[in-house]
Protein backbone atom coordinates (compact mmCIF):
# COMPACT_ATOMS: atom_id res chain seq x y z
CA UNK A 1 0.00 0.00 0.00
CA UNK A 2 1.57 3.35 -1.06
CA UNK A 3 0.88 5.62 1.89
CA UNK A 4 3.04 8.58 0.35
CA UNK A 5 -0.35 10.19 -0.96
CA UNK A 6 -3.37 9.28 1.15
CA UNK A 7 -6.59 11.10 1.27
CA UNK A 8 -7.65 10.86 4.91
CA UNK A 9 -11.14 12.12 3.70
CA UNK A 10 -11.31 8.68 1.79
CA UNK A 11 -12.43 4.99 3.09
CA UNK A 12 -9.76 3.01 4.28
CA UNK A 13 -8.66 -0.94 3.11
CA UNK A 14 -8.21 -3.09 6.78
CA UNK A 15 -4.28 -2.91 7.43
CA UNK A 16 -3.07 -6.07 8.83
CA UNK A 17 -0.07 -7.21 10.55
CA UNK A 18 2.59 -7.51 7.50
CA UNK A 19 0.64 -4.49 5.34
CA UNK A 20 1.42 -2.06 8.19
CA UNK A 21 5.20 -2.65 7.79
CA UNK A 22 5.22 -2.28 4.26
CA UNK A 23 3.51 0.95 5.12
CA UNK A 24 5.99 2.31 6.40
CA UNK A 25 8.91 1.27 4.47
CA UNK A 26 7.09 2.44 1.65
CA UNK A 27 6.67 6.30 3.73
CA UNK A 28 9.89 6.19 4.59
CA UNK A 29 10.94 5.43 0.47
CA UNK A 30 8.82 8.49 -0.51
CA UNK A 31 9.73 10.77 2.44
CA UNK A 32 13.53 9.88 2.62
CA UNK A 33 14.89 13.53 1.87
CA UNK A 34 12.99 15.19 4.90
CA UNK A 35 13.08 12.48 7.29
CA UNK A 36 15.18 13.86 10.67
CA UNK A 37 18.48 12.10 11.68
CA UNK A 38 18.92 10.28 14.49
CA UNK A 39 14.88 9.01 14.16
CA UNK A 40 14.24 4.91 15.27
CA UNK A 41 10.92 3.25 13.79
CA UNK A 42 9.59 1.60 16.55
CA UNK A 43 7.26 -1.42 16.32
CA UNK A 44 5.43 -2.07 19.80
CA UNK A 45 4.52 -4.99 21.39
CA UNK A 46 0.75 -4.93 20.18
CA UNK A 47 2.19 -4.00 16.32
CA UNK A 48 1.51 -0.14 16.29
CA UNK A 49 3.94 2.06 15.14
CA UNK A 50 6.10 5.13 16.33
CA UNK A 51 8.86 7.69 15.15
CA UNK A 52 11.24 8.00 17.72
CA UNK A 53 13.52 11.40 17.48
CA UNK A 54 16.42 10.67 19.69
CA UNK A 55 18.40 13.74 21.37
CA UNK A 56 16.63 16.52 23.09
CA UNK A 57 15.52 19.62 21.15
CA UNK A 58 14.28 18.41 18.09
CA UNK A 59 11.86 20.23 16.52
CA UNK A 60 10.32 18.23 13.47
CA UNK A 61 9.51 20.54 10.56
CA UNK A 62 6.07 21.40 9.55
CA UNK A 63 6.61 19.05 6.19
CA UNK A 64 7.67 16.21 8.39
CA UNK A 65 4.67 16.62 10.29
CA UNK A 66 2.34 16.61 7.66
CA UNK A 67 4.13 13.71 6.71
CA UNK A 68 3.71 11.85 9.51
CA UNK A 69 0.02 12.77 9.19
CA UNK A 70 0.06 10.64 6.32
CA UNK A 71 1.19 7.80 7.53
CA UNK A 72 -0.90 8.07 10.38
CA UNK A 73 -3.96 7.51 8.02
CA UNK A 74 -2.33 4.75 6.35
CA UNK A 75 -1.59 2.42 9.32
CA UNK A 76 -5.19 2.20 10.49
CA UNK A 77 -5.52 0.39 13.55
CA UNK A 78 -1.63 0.04 13.62
CA UNK A 79 -1.06 3.85 14.36
CA UNK A 80 -0.97 4.67 18.07
CA UNK A 81 -3.00 7.52 17.53
CA UNK A 82 -2.24 10.61 15.41
CA UNK A 83 -0.59 12.54 18.41
CA UNK A 84 1.12 9.83 19.58
CA UNK A 85 2.78 8.49 16.09
CA UNK A 86 5.50 11.12 15.89
CA UNK A 87 7.77 11.24 20.25
CA UNK A 88 10.81 13.47 20.62
CA UNK A 89 13.68 12.88 22.73
CA UNK A 90 12.45 15.25 25.24
CA UNK A 91 8.91 13.14 25.98
CA UNK A 92 10.34 9.66 25.57
CA UNK A 93 12.51 8.85 28.36
CA UNK A 94 15.50 6.68 27.26
CA UNK A 95 15.34 8.01 23.82
CA UNK A 96 18.81 8.22 22.86
CA UNK A 97 19.19 4.53 24.39
CA UNK A 98 17.58 2.98 21.11
CA UNK A 99 20.31 3.86 19.27
CA UNK A 100 22.45 2.09 21.39
CA UNK A 101 20.32 -1.12 21.12
CA UNK A 102 21.48 -4.59 20.30
CA UNK A 103 17.85 -5.39 18.31
CA UNK A 104 18.53 -2.40 16.31
CA UNK A 105 18.16 -3.62 12.51
CA UNK A 106 17.68 -1.95 9.30
CA UNK A 107 14.28 -0.80 7.85
CA UNK A 108 15.22 -1.69 4.72
CA UNK A 109 17.30 -5.08 4.16
CA UNK A 110 19.29 -3.56 1.47
CA UNK A 111 20.50 -0.54 3.39
CA UNK A 112 22.23 -1.56 6.40
CA UNK A 113 23.51 1.59 7.03
CA UNK A 114 19.88 3.71 6.38
CA UNK A 115 17.03 4.05 8.97
CA UNK A 116 16.48 1.54 12.05
CA UNK A 117 13.60 -0.68 12.99
CA UNK A 118 13.13 -1.98 16.53
CA UNK A 119 10.86 -4.59 17.59
CA UNK A 120 9.55 -5.20 20.62
CA UNK A 121 9.19 -8.06 20.90
CA UNK A 122 8.59 -10.20 23.99
CA UNK A 123 9.70 -14.14 22.23
CA UNK A 124 11.55 -14.74 19.31
CA UNK A 125 13.61 -11.93 19.13
CA UNK A 126 16.95 -14.26 19.91
CA UNK A 127 16.39 -15.52 16.15
CA UNK A 128 17.69 -12.71 14.61
CA UNK A 129 20.98 -11.58 17.40
CA UNK A 130 24.23 -12.03 17.17
CA UNK A 131 25.94 -15.03 17.97
CA UNK A 132 28.31 -15.30 21.06
CA UNK A 133 30.41 -18.36 20.83
CA UNK A 134 31.30 -20.32 24.10
CA UNK A 135 35.04 -20.05 23.64
CA UNK A 136 37.52 -22.83 23.58
CA UNK A 137 34.47 -25.74 23.46
CA UNK A 138 32.81 -26.78 20.28
CA UNK A 139 29.25 -26.57 20.11
CA UNK A 140 26.40 -28.61 18.20
CA UNK A 141 22.93 -28.08 18.66
CA UNK A 142 20.41 -31.12 17.69
CA UNK A 143 17.32 -29.13 16.50
CA UNK A 144 13.62 -29.96 14.70
CA UNK A 145 10.57 -28.02 14.11
CA UNK A 146 8.74 -30.63 15.17
CA UNK A 147 9.33 -33.19 17.82
CA UNK A 148 9.46 -37.58 17.08
CA UNK A 149 12.27 -37.24 14.30
CA UNK A 150 15.19 -38.85 16.72
CA UNK A 151 16.99 -35.80 17.71
CA UNK A 152 17.87 -37.63 21.61
CA UNK A 153 18.98 -40.77 19.96
CA UNK A 154 21.30 -39.47 17.04
CA UNK A 155 22.53 -37.65 20.07
CA UNK A 156 23.33 -40.13 22.13
CA UNK A 157 25.27 -42.19 19.24
CA UNK A 158 27.59 -39.09 18.69
CA UNK A 159 28.25 -38.95 22.64
CA UNK A 160 29.39 -42.39 22.02
CA UNK A 161 31.62 -42.07 18.93
CA UNK A 162 32.92 -39.07 20.73
CA UNK A 163 33.99 -40.86 23.81
CA UNK A 164 35.30 -43.71 21.88
CA UNK A 165 37.41 -41.35 19.92
CA UNK A 166 38.96 -40.24 23.89
CA UNK A 167 37.25 -36.77 24.08
CA UNK A 168 34.87 -35.42 26.90
CA UNK A 169 31.58 -34.69 26.10
CA UNK A 170 28.70 -33.12 27.76
CA UNK A 171 25.57 -33.09 26.70
CA UNK A 172 23.02 -30.63 28.01
CA UNK A 173 19.10 -31.46 27.94
CA UNK A 174 18.18 -27.86 26.73
CA UNK A 175 14.71 -28.99 25.95
CA UNK A 176 13.26 -27.52 29.71
CA UNK A 177 9.55 -27.75 28.43
CA UNK A 178 9.79 -31.83 27.72
CA UNK A 179 13.11 -33.14 28.75
CA UNK A 180 14.09 -35.89 26.72
CA UNK A 181 18.47 -36.53 26.89
CA UNK A 182 18.86 -36.96 30.41
CA UNK A 183 16.21 -39.83 30.84
CA UNK A 184 18.53 -41.96 27.77
CA UNK A 185 22.16 -41.05 29.46
CA UNK A 186 21.35 -41.33 33.33
CA UNK A 187 20.25 -43.76 35.19
CA UNK A 188 17.67 -42.40 38.09
CA UNK A 189 20.20 -43.13 40.57
CA UNK A 190 22.92 -41.47 38.88
CA UNK A 191 20.78 -38.01 38.57
CA UNK A 192 23.31 -34.94 40.50
CA UNK A 193 21.39 -32.77 42.59
CA UNK A 194 20.34 -30.20 40.05
CA UNK A 195 19.67 -29.07 36.99
CA UNK A 196 19.67 -26.70 34.32
CA UNK A 197 16.82 -25.26 35.34
CA UNK A 198 17.81 -24.55 38.98
CA UNK A 199 20.72 -22.18 37.20
CA UNK A 200 18.29 -19.84 35.93
CA UNK A 201 16.09 -19.30 39.31
CA UNK A 202 19.49 -19.64 41.30
CA UNK A 203 21.14 -16.80 38.62
CA UNK A 204 18.30 -14.44 39.91
CA UNK A 205 18.59 -14.54 43.38
CA UNK A 206 22.89 -13.78 43.05
CA UNK A 207 23.33 -17.71 44.29
CA UNK A 208 24.89 -19.61 40.98
CA UNK A 209 28.08 -20.43 42.60
CA UNK A 210 30.40 -23.02 41.86
CA UNK A 211 29.09 -25.56 44.20
CA UNK A 212 25.74 -25.36 42.01
CA UNK A 213 27.81 -25.91 38.87
CA UNK A 214 29.09 -28.55 40.26
CA UNK A 215 25.92 -30.02 41.44
CA UNK A 216 24.39 -29.73 37.74
CA UNK A 217 26.87 -32.40 36.29
CA UNK A 218 26.81 -36.10 36.13
CA UNK A 219 29.02 -39.03 34.50
CA UNK A 220 26.96 -41.39 32.47
CA UNK A 221 27.32 -44.83 32.09
CA UNK A 222 27.56 -44.70 28.43
CA UNK A 223 31.26 -43.88 28.14
CA UNK A 224 31.92 -47.06 30.74
CA UNK A 225 34.16 -48.99 28.26
CA UNK A 226 35.83 -46.27 26.27
CA UNK A 227 38.95 -44.14 26.77
CA UNK A 228 36.55 -40.96 26.64
CA UNK A 229 34.03 -39.20 29.10
CA UNK A 230 30.52 -38.64 28.74
CA UNK A 231 29.09 -35.81 31.19
CA UNK A 232 25.13 -34.78 31.58
CA UNK A 233 23.96 -31.73 31.99
CA UNK A 234 20.13 -32.94 32.71
CA UNK A 235 17.37 -30.80 32.83
CA UNK A 236 16.38 -31.41 36.31
CA UNK A 237 18.32 -32.45 39.39
CA UNK A 238 17.31 -35.63 41.90
CA UNK A 239 14.20 -35.10 44.16
CA UNK A 240 13.00 -32.28 42.13
CA UNK A 241 9.44 -30.89 43.74
CA UNK A 242 9.32 -27.55 42.16
CA UNK A 243 9.60 -27.45 38.62
CA UNK A 244 7.32 -26.35 36.96
CA UNK A 245 7.17 -23.22 39.40
CA UNK A 246 11.36 -23.11 38.43
CA UNK A 247 10.12 -22.98 34.90
CA UNK A 248 7.83 -20.07 35.00
CA UNK A 249 10.30 -18.19 36.07
CA UNK A 250 13.31 -19.38 33.54
CA UNK A 251 12.62 -17.25 30.90
CA UNK A 252 12.49 -14.04 32.75
CA UNK A 253 15.11 -11.69 32.18
CA UNK A 254 17.15 -10.59 35.36
CA UNK A 255 18.61 -7.02 36.45
CA UNK A 256 21.97 -6.04 35.18
CA UNK A 257 24.44 -3.36 35.92
CA UNK A 258 24.16 -2.45 32.11
CA UNK A 259 20.99 -3.81 30.47
CA UNK A 260 18.80 -7.35 31.40
CA UNK A 261 20.33 -10.09 30.97
CA UNK A 262 17.44 -12.13 28.31
CA UNK A 263 18.02 -15.85 28.73
CA UNK A 264 20.52 -16.20 25.93
CA UNK A 265 22.89 -14.51 28.23
CA UNK A 266 21.75 -16.52 31.35
CA UNK A 267 22.45 -19.58 29.22
CA UNK A 268 25.51 -18.43 27.73
CA UNK A 269 27.00 -17.96 31.30
CA UNK A 270 25.56 -21.38 32.44
CA UNK A 271 27.17 -23.24 29.59
CA UNK A 272 30.45 -21.73 29.94
CA UNK A 273 30.47 -22.39 33.75
CA UNK A 274 29.42 -26.12 33.17
CA UNK A 275 31.96 -26.73 30.71
CA UNK A 276 35.05 -25.37 32.37
CA UNK A 277 33.74 -27.25 35.89
CA UNK A 278 33.60 -30.59 32.89
CA UNK A 279 36.77 -29.82 31.05
CA UNK A 280 34.63 -30.48 28.31
CA UNK A 281 35.65 -29.94 24.61
CA UNK A 282 32.75 -30.94 22.95
CA UNK A 283 29.08 -29.46 23.85
CA UNK A 284 25.93 -31.06 22.56
CA UNK A 285 21.86 -29.34 22.70
CA UNK A 286 19.26 -31.37 23.18
CA UNK A 287 17.12 -28.03 22.07
CA UNK A 288 13.89 -28.08 22.42
CA UNK A 289 11.81 -28.08 18.96
CA UNK A 290 9.95 -24.99 17.50
CA UNK A 291 10.08 -21.89 17.69
CA UNK A 292 10.45 -20.83 21.09
CA UNK A 293 13.40 -18.61 22.70
CA UNK A 294 15.63 -22.05 23.91
CA UNK A 295 16.02 -23.03 20.33
CA UNK A 296 16.54 -19.19 19.42
CA UNK A 297 19.28 -19.27 21.73
CA UNK A 298 20.64 -22.82 20.84
CA UNK A 299 20.37 -22.30 17.10
CA UNK A 300 22.02 -18.91 16.93
CA UNK A 301 22.99 -17.19 20.05
CA UNK A 302 25.81 -19.91 20.92
CA UNK A 303 27.46 -20.04 17.26
CA UNK A 304 26.75 -23.09 17.19
CA UNK A 305 26.64 -26.04 14.41
CA UNK A 306 23.07 -26.30 14.18
CA UNK A 307 21.49 -29.87 13.02
CA UNK A 308 18.37 -29.41 11.52
CA UNK A 309 16.17 -32.42 11.46
CA UNK A 310 13.58 -32.78 8.81
CA UNK A 311 11.53 -34.99 7.39
CA UNK A 312 10.00 -35.14 3.68
CA UNK A 313 6.78 -33.54 4.48
CA UNK A 314 4.99 -30.24 3.10
CA UNK A 315 4.24 -29.44 6.74
CA UNK A 316 8.16 -29.64 7.68
CA UNK A 317 8.92 -27.79 4.89
CA UNK A 318 6.20 -24.74 5.32
CA UNK A 319 7.31 -24.47 9.08
CA UNK A 320 11.30 -24.11 8.18
CA UNK A 321 10.19 -21.58 5.51
CA UNK A 322 8.62 -19.47 8.40
CA UNK A 323 11.75 -19.09 9.71
CA UNK A 324 14.12 -19.33 6.77
CA UNK A 325 12.03 -15.86 5.35
CA UNK A 326 12.54 -14.33 8.88
CA UNK A 327 16.25 -14.73 8.82
CA UNK A 328 15.99 -13.71 4.85
CA UNK A 329 14.60 -10.49 6.05
CA UNK A 330 17.78 -9.70 7.89
CA UNK A 331 20.88 -10.52 6.03
CA UNK A 332 23.23 -8.77 7.96
CA UNK A 333 22.27 -10.92 11.04
CA UNK A 334 21.99 -14.26 9.41
CA UNK A 335 25.85 -13.88 8.14
CA UNK A 336 26.41 -14.75 11.29
CA UNK A 337 25.51 -18.35 11.60
CA UNK A 338 24.35 -19.08 8.12
CA UNK A 339 27.69 -21.40 7.47
CA UNK A 340 26.25 -23.17 10.51
CA UNK A 341 23.22 -24.90 9.55
CA UNK A 342 23.24 -28.13 7.72
CA UNK A 343 19.73 -30.61 7.10
CA UNK A 344 19.42 -33.71 8.62
CA UNK A 345 17.01 -36.09 7.01
CA UNK A 346 15.70 -37.88 9.73
CA UNK A 347 13.40 -40.50 9.53
CA UNK A 348 14.54 -42.58 5.55
CA UNK A 349 11.80 -45.04 5.18
CA UNK A 350 12.91 -48.39 4.07
CA UNK A 351 11.49 -49.17 0.94
CA UNK A 352 11.88 -46.60 -1.74
CA UNK A 353 14.89 -44.73 -0.53
CA UNK A 354 16.06 -43.68 -3.91
CA UNK A 355 12.93 -41.56 -4.55
CA UNK A 356 12.82 -40.31 -1.06
CA UNK A 357 16.28 -39.16 -1.05
CA UNK A 358 15.28 -37.41 -4.54
CA UNK A 359 12.68 -35.65 -3.15
CA UNK A 360 14.52 -34.44 0.45
CA UNK A 361 17.09 -32.78 -1.79
CA UNK A 362 14.87 -31.13 -4.21
CA UNK A 363 12.71 -29.61 -1.13
CA UNK A 364 15.97 -28.97 0.61
CA UNK A 365 17.22 -27.30 -2.25
CA UNK A 366 14.09 -24.94 -2.84
CA UNK A 367 13.97 -23.89 0.47
CA UNK A 368 17.03 -22.54 0.50
CA UNK A 369 17.86 -21.72 -2.55
CA UNK A 370 14.86 -19.07 -2.45
CA UNK A 371 15.65 -17.72 1.40
CA UNK A 372 18.70 -17.71 2.69
CA UNK A 373 20.87 -18.42 -0.27
CA UNK A 374 22.21 -15.56 -2.37
CA UNK A 375 21.49 -14.91 -5.98
CA UNK A 376 24.05 -13.73 -8.31
CA UNK A 377 23.40 -10.59 -10.37
CA UNK A 378 25.52 -9.96 -13.70
CA UNK A 379 29.24 -10.46 -13.34
CA UNK A 380 28.70 -11.76 -9.54
CA UNK A 381 29.76 -14.73 -7.53
CA UNK A 382 27.49 -14.65 -4.34
CA UNK A 383 29.74 -15.68 -1.58
CA UNK A 384 26.80 -18.09 -0.39
CA UNK A 385 25.44 -20.40 -2.55
CA UNK A 386 25.42 -23.87 -3.36
CA UNK A 387 24.39 -26.17 -6.41
CA UNK A 388 21.80 -28.92 -6.11
CA UNK A 389 24.18 -31.37 -6.00
CA UNK A 390 26.96 -30.07 -3.72
CA UNK A 391 27.43 -32.61 -0.94
CA UNK A 392 28.93 -29.83 1.60
CA UNK A 393 26.16 -27.88 1.02
CA UNK A 394 23.73 -26.68 4.15
CA UNK A 395 20.95 -28.19 2.14
CA UNK A 396 22.45 -31.45 1.49
CA UNK A 397 21.48 -33.96 4.37
CA UNK A 398 22.93 -35.75 6.46
CA UNK A 399 21.07 -39.09 6.57
CA UNK A 400 19.42 -41.19 9.12
CA UNK A 401 17.81 -44.29 7.84
CA UNK A 402 14.73 -45.61 9.61
CA UNK A 403 15.29 -49.02 11.46
CA UNK A 404 13.09 -51.00 13.24
CA UNK A 405 15.91 -52.18 16.34
CA UNK A 406 15.57 -48.74 17.17
CA UNK A 407 12.13 -48.74 18.35
CA UNK A 408 12.41 -48.19 21.92
CA UNK A 409 16.35 -47.53 21.81
CA UNK A 410 18.12 -47.59 25.40
CA UNK A 411 21.60 -46.93 25.33
CA UNK A 412 22.68 -47.84 28.54
CA UNK A 413 20.95 -51.27 28.01
CA UNK A 414 23.18 -54.42 28.31
CA UNK A 415 25.69 -54.27 25.15
CA UNK A 416 24.62 -56.25 22.44
CA UNK A 417 21.68 -54.68 22.36
CA UNK A 418 22.10 -53.44 18.55
CA UNK A 419 24.82 -54.65 17.03
CA UNK A 420 27.39 -52.27 14.92
CA UNK A 421 26.16 -53.40 12.10
CA UNK A 422 23.00 -52.13 12.68
CA UNK A 423 24.47 -48.67 13.87
CA UNK A 424 26.31 -47.88 10.70
CA UNK A 425 23.53 -48.81 8.62
CA UNK A 426 20.95 -46.18 9.86
CA UNK A 427 23.71 -43.92 11.45
CA UNK A 428 26.80 -44.55 9.45
CA UNK A 429 26.87 -41.96 7.20
CA UNK A 430 25.46 -39.65 9.61
CA UNK A 431 28.10 -40.13 12.10
CA UNK A 432 30.89 -39.99 10.52
CA UNK A 433 29.33 -36.22 8.92
CA UNK A 434 28.71 -34.77 11.83
CA UNK A 435 32.54 -35.96 13.10
CA UNK A 436 33.54 -34.23 9.54
CA UNK A 437 31.83 -30.91 11.02
CA UNK A 438 33.21 -31.22 14.50
CA UNK A 439 36.31 -31.24 12.73
CA UNK A 440 35.57 -28.26 10.56
CA UNK A 441 33.37 -26.07 12.84
CA UNK A 442 32.59 -23.46 10.39
CA UNK A 443 30.57 -26.04 8.48
CA UNK A 444 32.42 -24.69 5.04
CA UNK A 445 34.86 -27.58 3.07
CA UNK A 446 38.22 -27.17 3.64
Amino acid sequence: MDTSQVDPEAPQAIVRFTEALDCVRNWAAAHKAILPKEMVVLRDLRGRFRLILAGSGQTPSLEFRAACNLLHSGLGAYSPGERALLVTGDDFLGADELLKSRDLRPLFPEEPDGLKLLDREPQNADWLRTADPIPGVSVTTFYGLKGGVGRSTALALVAFKLAEQGRKVMAVDLDLESPGITSMLLPPDRLPAYGLIDWFVESAVGQADAQLVKGMLAKSPLARETSGEVLVAPAFGSGERDYLAKLARAYLDQPSSREPKDFALMLHEGLSALAAQAGAEVLLLDSRAGLHDIAASAVVRLGAQSLLFATDAAQTWNAYRLLFNHWKSFPERLLGFRENLKLVDALIPETERGAHADSFLQNAYQLFSETIYEQAGPGETPEFSFDLADPDAPHSPLPIRWSRVFQGFDPLAKAGQVAPGEVAAAYGDFLDGVLGLLSNPSGVPS
